[in-house]
C-alpha cells in the first residue's frame, strides 16, 4: 500500500510540475507574443520577403529583450548572399569590421540557402542569448550577448538603410512619425 501511495504521489507531482515550474514560460514563447509591426521588402519590382517584429507586449521602445524578428521569404536566396548583405548593412550602419568579423564564420555555418516560402526567425532573450530558427527548426545562435542588437539594428536602427521598412516594423505606416 505504501508503495502504491508513493507512486500515486510521485505521478501527481510529475503531472503538476509543468503547470507550476515555469509561470513565465509564455513570456519567452514567440508564438504567444504580439506583433509590433510588419513590412515587405521589395527591391525594384521584386518582392524579397515579408517580416514581422514581435514582443511579449506588442510594444517596442528602443532596443529591448525579448524580441523576435520573423522573415518569410518570397524568393530563393543563397545563405552566402544573406551573410554578404548582412555585412553591407553593418558597414552602412558604421559597425566596425573588428566588431562584426567574429560573427561571420558562425553566420556562414548557421544561415541556410532559403527558398520561396521558407522562414527564418531570430529571437533574442533577456541577457542577449539568441537563436535562429529555419522553418521552425532550431539552427543555433551566436555566443555573444551583443550580437542580437547588432543583427536587429539592420532593420531597427534609426540609421537603417531602409527607414520605411523600419517604420512599418515599429508599427507605423508613416515614416514621418518616426523621423526616419
Amino acid at each position: 500500500m505504501k508503495t502504491s501511495l508513493k507512486l500515486v504521489l510521485t505521478l501527481s507531482l510529475l503531472w503538476c510540475t509543468p503547470l507550476f515550474a515555469f509561470p513565465n514560460a509564455e513570456k519567452f514563447d514567440p508564438n504567444t507574443w504580439l506583433e509590433v509591426g510588419r513590412a515587405r521588402l521589395s527591391v525594384l519590382f521584386f518582392d524579397v520577403y515579408d517580416s514581422r517584429l514581435k514582443t511579449p507586449s506588442g510594444q517596442y521602445e528602443g532596443y529591448q529583450e525579448p524580441v523576435a524578428l520573423e522573415i518569410h521569404y518570397l524568393r530563393s536566396i543563397k545563405g552566402s548572399v544573406l551573410v554578404t548583405q548582412t555585412v553591407k548593412e553593418w558597414d552602412s550602419l558604421g559597425l566596425s569590421p573588428e566588431t562584426y568579423e567574429p560573427y561571420l564564420k558562425p553566420l556562414e555555418s548557421l544561415l541556410p540557402d532559403v527558398k520561396k516560402g521558407d522562414s527564418l526567425t531570430f529571437i533574442v532573450l533577456p541577457g542577449g542569448s539568441n537563436t535562429f530558427y529555419y522553418n521552425g527548426q532550431t539552427l543555433g545562435g551566436l555566443d555573444d550577448p551583443t550580437f542580437g542588437q547588432h543583427f536587429l539594428n539592420i532593420w531597427l536602427s534609426p540609421n537603417t538603410s531602409r527607414p520605411e521598412l523600419r517604420a512599418q516594423l515599429l508599427g507605423s505606416d508613416a515614416c514621418e512619425t518616426l523621423a526616419c
